[in-house]
């Protein structure tokens, strides 16, 4: 399809500045032509006509007439408060993709066999050159991206409430082990990495009795806490080892026990929780598991039987050490330094 050689163009009631502007923007290497004669449209080309009028009921009308005769008509809806500038745009964004579809053969005519304005003169100079669009402002400096925020290390107390059975033998004593809580400090290092300084204390009574075992575990562990990329939840699992010195308390009654009254052992855990709170000071509440195994210095590794002398029988009461499970909720609240 042949291209438009030029554009000549009749503004009417928009911008002739504006309008020029705004289509040299578009279409840099289209020329442009005003005026009342006709200039001619380099060999290979054809002239296009465009003329801008009042419509009534605030819209403007455009005409395009291609130099075979061809029309297209436009309505073009403005707004009463728009600006010259705005109105400038507008109408020429419509020569613009009226020009293209003309060129590339995707628009129809509205009307055929329509006359020029005025007849092409082939005497005419060559039309004048586009005026060289205004060069465009520097762009301005994109802002900077913020910092991300600082990688810190976290460290904070913790609590717990925990409920304790024993897996395995001895069958004639009962599987539940104790209930009680800890209170522990843990450090959180930037890449995940957790340590922790923990103190549980368990209790376990036996109404018939009357009679406590009381324990009092001091861990140490490590572990890594994993937070997804939403930042809202934090999942952790934590190896340690484990002092757990223990009493036995019965009113008037000596107890059955082990001369020596310390145990030692080892534990794995793995919490979930969620966290509350932006930033390095955040609140992780959520529950965990704990598998562990200890034994009574001096037991040879097997579970130590607590029991009571009555009438020369000794009647069990109370369990330690080998493997249990524990599981409980726990609340941490970490702080940035």
């Amino acid at each position: 399809m042949p291209k438009v050689g030029v554009l000549w163009l009749h503004s009417g009631p928009v911008s002739e500045a504006g309008l020029t502007e705004d289509l040299t923007v578009r279409q840099p290497d289209l020329p442009l032509a005003f005026g009342d004669v006709a200039p001619a449209s380099p060999e290979g080309t054809f002239l296009l006509y465009a003329r801008v009028s009042e419509a009534g009921d605030g819209a403007l009308a455009l005409l395009l007439v291609a130099e075979d005769g061809r029309a297209f008509d436009r309505s073009i809806a403005v707004e009463a408060d728009w600006s010259d500038a705005e109105r400038s745009r507008v109408v020429a964004r419509n020569i613009t993709n009226l020009v293209e579809g003309i060129e590339a053969g995707t628009v129809e005519a509205d009307r055929e066999d329509v006359a020029m304005p005025a007849p092409v003169c082939p005497a005419c100079p060559e039309p004048p050159a586009c005026p060289e669009p205004e060069p465009e402002p520097p762009p301005k400096p994109e802002p900077e991206p913020e910092p991300a925020p600082a990688r810190v290390w976290s460290v904070g107390p913790r609590l717990d409430a925990a409920m304790v059975i024993g897996l395995g033998g001895p069958e004639d004593v009962d599987r539940f082990a104790g209930g009680g809580g800890s209170i522990g400090v843990a450090a959180r290092a930037p890449a995940g990495w957790v340590v922790l300084a923990q103190a549980r204390g368990l209790t376990l009574a036996d109404a018939d009795l009357d009679a406590h075992l009381r324990r009092l575990r001091i861990s140490g562990a490590g572990g890594y806490a994993w937070r997804p990329t939403s930042g809202r939840v934090e999942v952790e699992g934590l190896l340690g080892l484990s002092v757990e010195p223990w009493f036995v308390q019965r009113g008037g009654s000596a107890a059955s026990v082990p001369d020596r009254r310390v145990a030692l052992g080892a534990w794995v855990r793995g919490s979930t929780g969620v966290l509350f709170g932006q930033g390095p000071r955040r609140v992780r509440v959520g529950g965990w598991a704990e598998l562990a195994a200890s034994s009574v210095v001096g037991s040879g590794g097997s579970v130590a039987r607590i029991g009571f002398e009555d009438a020369g029988v000794v009647i069990p009461a109370f369990r330690l050490g080998g493997v249990e499970l524990s599981a409980g909720l726990e609340a941490v609240l970490w702080f940035g330094l």
